[in-house]
């Protein structure tokens, strides 16, 4: 099974982080999609929409990483 893992922080782009995870949705094989941010709980976009998200320390290590972008988003 493969996991992955959106990483979401304030004001991320709604399109770059949940137009992957409607693909990632099409695939055959089984999968598992989780969103993290740094503490967890609830992240907003730059659209003004909310995510619920678990801590980054739960990233699954194994699994693919996926970091959307934003205007002034940084690593």
């Amino acid at each position: 099974m493969t996991s992955f893992n959106i990483i979401l922080s304030d004001g991320f782009e709604t399109l770059d982080a949940f137009g992957p995870a409607e693909v990632i949705g099409q695939l055959r094989e089984k999968r598992y999609l989780r969103r993290h941010s740094l503490d967890g709980g609830i992240i907003k976009s730059s659209q003004q929409v909310s995510a619920d998200a678990l801590p980054f320390g739960e990233v699954e290590s194994s699994g693919v990483l996926l970091i959307p972008g934003g205007m002034g988003q940084e690593l």
